[in-house]
């Protein structure tokens, strides 16, 4: 995809690995750093695991107040979980970019509202815990995440999806959300809820800074490129499945030969083939489905001899003509006429 006269790739939206790669920002010198920290991260997960019990019974049990989101603020700071905000709050309609697994979570912490997806991995019982709603629902304060796929933050985003269906009258605040986070990269593609929360425990702390821009009424381009704009990255036409397209290649895995030779043994069964006979079908087909095909031609072909006379001879013309020939050879040895 071209955006500004650059060519910006799919993969380039996000992270294949937590671990950074970029020779320029040192980094040996940050692998040998997180090898240090990590007896230390162990340590602080540990202590920060206890803290987490706490940090559910009380967003359970206080009623909703400013003194509960204080609150709670400061015990995700706490467990590693830091937040600063730009711009003011006035809207109860919410619309951010989506970097991390949290993100949802940690603009509740800010605002108090909820993220209506019709679609999640949480499990049901979670969902209210980590203000989650559907959009059967109807909640004072509504957050959106229209890319429904998280990115790196560091190039584009993906297409905003019609999340709102109210025309382009409703308001909406879009939120610029920017993370960072030591050691590591902010997300991977392969990233869980589990993942995000074992790094965030692990690690010093996670920031986000979540900068609220002016209200404008919905539309999907628009606030796109009003967020990319001020994140200072593309916006791009890629989409959710063109990501979930992406995962597929890098998760696949081409089958072992030995893999595809037991394959094949078994849809020939029960006939038994050698496995140097098996393996070169293999390799000159390619495939399984080939390769049966080729040995199946190999065993039901008949074996023909050169001369072509030789093929039209019945069986019992041939019994008679090695008759004959061992006589002639037995009379020749002995010296025996046969006249």
């Amino acid at each position: 995809m071209v955006v500004d006269n650059e060519i910006l790739r799919i993969d380039q939206l996000f992270n294949t690995s937590w671990y950074r790669h970029d020779e320029k920002d040192s980094y040996r010198l940050k692998q040998l750093a997180l090898v240090f920290y990590t007896p230390l991260g162990l340590c602080l997960f540990l202590i920060r695991l206890g803290i987490v019990l706490q940090f559910v019974l009380l967003k359970q049990l206080l009623p909703d107040s400013k003194f509960k989101r204080s609150l709670l603020r400061i015990m995700a700071g706490i467990l590693g979980i830091t937040i600063s905000t730009e711009g003011e709050i006035t809207s109860t309609t919410f619309v951010s970019n989506h970097v991390t697994v949290l993100d949802h979570f940690v603009i509740h912490l800010v605002t108090d509202g909820f993220l209506v997806t019709e679609e999640t991995n949480v499990p049901s019982y979670a969902q209210r815990l980590l203000s989650i709603t559907s959009g059967s629902e109807s909640v004072a304060v509504s957050i959106f995440l229209p890319e429904e796929e998280t990115t790196n933050g560091v190039r584009g985003l993906l297409t905003f999806s019609e999340i709102l269906h109210d025309g382009n009258d409703q308001l909406v605040q879009p939120i610029a959300l920017a993370v960072v986070r030591p050691f590591l990269n902010v997300n991977s593609i392969h990233a869980s809820l589990r993942t995000e929360l074992f790094f965030a425990l692990f690690l010093p702390n996670t920031h986000y800074t979540l900068k609220f821009l002016p209200c404008e009424p919905w539309d999907a381009v628009r606030v796109q490129k009003s967020i990319a704009s001020n994140l200072a990255i593309h916006p791009t036409k890629f989409r959710r499945s063109d990501k979930r397209e992406m995962v597929k290649k890098l998760n696949f895995r081409p089958p072992s030969v030995a893999s595809m030779a037991r394959l094949v043994q078994q849809q020939l069964h029960p006939v038994v083939l050698s496995p140097e006979s098996v393996i070169s079908a293999i390799q000159k087909t390619g495939s399984v489905e080939a390769a049966v095909e080729e040995l199946r031609k190999s065993i039901t072909q008949p074996s023909f001899r050169k001369n072509a006379s030789e093929r039209m001879m019945s069986f019992q013309e041939r019994k008679r003509l090695m008759i004959e020939t061992a006589r002639e050879k037995y009379a020749q040895k002995h010296g025996i006429s046969l006249q």
